[in-house]
């Protein structure tokens, strides 16, 4: 008896297209779902998560894939690496507002903060977008450390050790 594989394919599960839920996306909408798809799939996002990944960030369908690839692209020249770009939007979409990367097109380098983690990079960026610093904000804080006698070590552990995603907003 010949032993059957099975083989499983997993496809981006989009509302039928004769459904309710469907009907309520607006038809330009439709085009820019496959765009969004295809560009998040290019990237590394496993296709099975984008449907949840958006229906919980709806303000990227307000985005267009061009902005959101140059969102991308300034995320990967902080950190050059597929996982942590996946893991950065996955952990905070926000990031993605490229009026918010914009000021970060510059890097990381210019905080004086050397090797600094992939960790502590994401915690800098969703601690950055959730109190709105600027990156000079920011240098001025590693700075002031700098002048109390940490070093870059100990101030990246500190950047890395920020409990990702536990600050709330305005608290």
């Amino acid at each position: 008896m010949p032993k059957s594989s099975l083989i499983t394919i997993y496809l981006p599960q989009f509302p039928n297209p004769n459904s309710h839920a469907f009907s309520e996306i607006p038809a330009c909408h439709h085009s820019g779902l496959v765009s969004l798809s295809a560009l998040f799939r290019r990237y590394g996002f496993p296709p099975t998560e984008f449907p949840d990944f958006l229906k919980k960030n709806e303000f990227l369908l307000n985005s267009s894939p061009s902005e959101i690839e140059k969102s991308f692209k300034i995320l990967l020249s902080l950190k050059s690496s597929q996982d942590f770009l996946v893991s950065i939007v996955s952990g905070c979409p926000r990031v993605l507002q490229l009026d918010f990367l914009q000021k970060w097109k510059v890097g990381v380098k210019q905080l004086g903060v050397y090797n600094i983690t992939s960790a502590a990079i994401r915690n800098v960026l969703d601690i950055s977008m959730k109190f709105a610093l600027s990156p000079n904000d920011v240098y001025g804080r590693v700075k002031c450390l700098k002048g109390l006698g940490f070093s870059e070590e100990t101030i990246n552990k500190v950047f890395r050790s920020c409990a990702y995603g536990s600050y709330v907003e305005g608290g």
